[in-house]
């Protein structure tokens, strides 16, 4: 049976946001990398958007509410890690331009245990999209078997 243009349409729009996670995924590790907080803020910026749009998009779609509600509990774990990461201005009374400074801040002890649950976000985020790829190409196969064994 031929695919449905809506079922076209749906694995097309899976694999263009699975396309942007994991480039999201990429420019965080390369900015963390060469810690690099002006490329970080940017890769923040795109990530919110691109959950604030993952959500706004799912909502719409029928069978959706598991991956909406897990992405939802994400970006709120993403938003209460962004509030509580430690920031500081050194120590010793150095100010802004000790060692370690830049004009976002300095980071503080325990920035390590940030990045690392960030890191886990993301690779959740991808790993779900992936997901969403896989039973849109699911439906793309086999348009009129829908299985009730997502879960």
């Amino acid at each position: 049976p031929e695919a449905s243009h809506y079922a076209r349409r749906a694995y097309a729009d899976q694999r263009e946001d699975l396309a942007q996670i994991l480039r999201i995924s990429e420019r965080w590790q390369r900015a963390t990398a060469t810690r690099n907080p002006d490329a970080q803020w940017k890769v923040n910026r795109r990530l919110e958007d691109w959950l604030e749009r993952e959500i706004r998009e799912s909502m719409r779609e029928v069978g959706n509410q598991r991956y909406t509600y897990r992405v939802r509990l994400l970006r709120n774990e993403l938003a209460s890690l962004e509030r509580t990461r430690v920031y500081g201005r050194g120590h010793h009374g150095r100010g802004r331009h000790g060692r370690g400074h830049n004009e976002r801040g300095y980071y503080g002890r325990g920035h390590g245990n940030y990045f690392a649950k960030k890191a886990s976000i993301l690779d959740e985020l991808v790993w779900l999209s992936e997901r969403q790829v896989q039973w849109a190409e699911a439906n793309l196969r086999y348009p009129y078997r829908r299985s009730f064994a997502r879960r």
